[in-house]
């Protein structure tokens, strides 16, 4: 069976990037969600695809467990900040856990799995 592939892109030099229309397969095969909207006090984050944090109602107060697989990217973003709100990054190469701090809207955090760890590709969250 042929796999069709098709995704659209758009960069833009002051907003980044965002990439519509992917389909993410987790280590097993299956076909997995691509982006969770957190909202509750202490959610455990997805490891994959992306995640935004609404703190409208209360602060998220979330953790990142380890990845599955070499490469793995998770993005996290803040969509609402009332309250400032946090995540524990567990097996991170500077800390285990390292807190990112999420405060402002757009804050961003973008992770990859190196297969033991998760190393921060881009942040604009601050850690403790």
């Amino acid at each position: 069976m042929a796999r069709k592939t098709h995704y659209t892109s758009q960069i833009d030099s002051a907003n980044g990037f965002s990439v519509n229309d992917v389909t993410v397969i987790d280590a097993n095969g299956n076909t997995a969600i691509a982006t969770e909207a957190l909202t509750t006090t202490a959610p455990a984050l997805s490891p994959f695809g992306s995640s935004s944090l609404d703190s409208t109602a209360n602060a998220v107060d979330g953790t990142l467990a380890a990845g599955t697989y070499i490469g793995q990217v998770k993005v996290i973003v803040m969509t609402e900040a009332s309250n400032s709100s946090t995540v524990s990054i567990a097996n991170h190469v500077t800390s285990d856990p390292e807190v990112a701090t999420f405060d402002a809207v757009d804050e961003t955090g973008v992770f990859m799995w190196t297969g033991t760890e998760w190393a921060t590709i881009y942040a604009t969250c601050t850690f403790a």
